[in-house]
């Protein structure tokens, strides 16, 4: 049985050479290089998985070919915009658990302090009460800085 060829995902090399020893150079002149090569990479790998566009003029003057180039900004700028309320979300969400053990301490404090079972039940019930309350809360802020985010993404590329 005939061995397969590894597929290689790089520039063609020169037999004989050693395209680790190009690395290095390559990384030395421009410190993006990885980057750009990964995106070259992807560029070829999603162009060889759609059919070519048809020339402009066959298909008429009013279809434009799109290209990743002209889609950089716009994807730039919709990432920002989510970083920025993924960022939101996690400032939100570790001032509520601060806000939440807080107040299960001080539960705990007045359970421990609880003179009869009345009394406990009423703690227990009221303690319920204002977490269900406070997560309800926090899941409509959560829910707000995700749709700003994206209101602002949208705005972003418009």
């Amino acid at each position: 049985m005939a061995q397969a060829q590894k597929k290689s995902f790089g520039p063609d090399t020169v037999p004989g050479a050693h395209p680790q020893d190009a690395a290095p150079a390559a990384l030395a002149q421009n410190p993006f290089a990885f980057w750009s090569n990964m995106a070259d990479m992807q560029r070829q790998f999603l162009t060889s998985m759609v059919k070519a566009p048809e020339p402009a003029s066959a298909a008429g003057p009013n279809v434009a070919e799109i290209r990743p180039s002209a889609l950089a900004e716009p994807v730039a700028k919709v990432s920002q915009n989510w970083m920025a309320a993924a960022s939101e979300c996690q400032r939100e969400m570790a001032g509520f658990v601060n806000e939440r053990l807080a107040k299960n301490q001080a539960f705990i404090t007045k359970l421990v302090a609880a003179h009869d079972m009345p009394e406990l039940i009423q703690l227990h019930a009221g303690w319920m009460q204002q977490t269900a309350q406070d997560y309800t809360d926090e899941i409509g802020r959560l829910s707000d800085i995700v749709k700003n985010g994206a209101d602002e993404a949208i705005a972003a590329t418009a």
